[in-house]
């Protein structure tokens, strides 16, 4: 679909299935959403990525882990 921004500025319709990503930068207290032609949305609401860092630590000790079970199976 296509998505039609509002007179306002401050949201859109769509016309057809609108698909995609919608960037929002700043800060924001609130966001809405009102539709009624469907009776199912999906959405993903996030803050700031995972730093690489954090993320390489995250993947090492679940690596870690599961290279101690196996260990922990073999050997009982």
């Amino acid at each position: 679909g296509t998505p039609i921004l509002n007179l306002t500025g401050t949201g859109f319709y769509g016309s057809g299935e609108v698909h995609g990503i919608i960037r929002l930068p700043g800060v924001h207290s609130s966001i809405t959403f009102t539709d009624s032609s469907e009776g199912w949305h999906g959405f993903t609401v996030g803050g700031s990525p995972v730093p690489v860092p954090g993320a390489l630590w995250l993947l090492g000790s679940g690596l870690a882990g599961l290279v101690g079970i196996r260990r922990k199976v073999r050997r009982g």
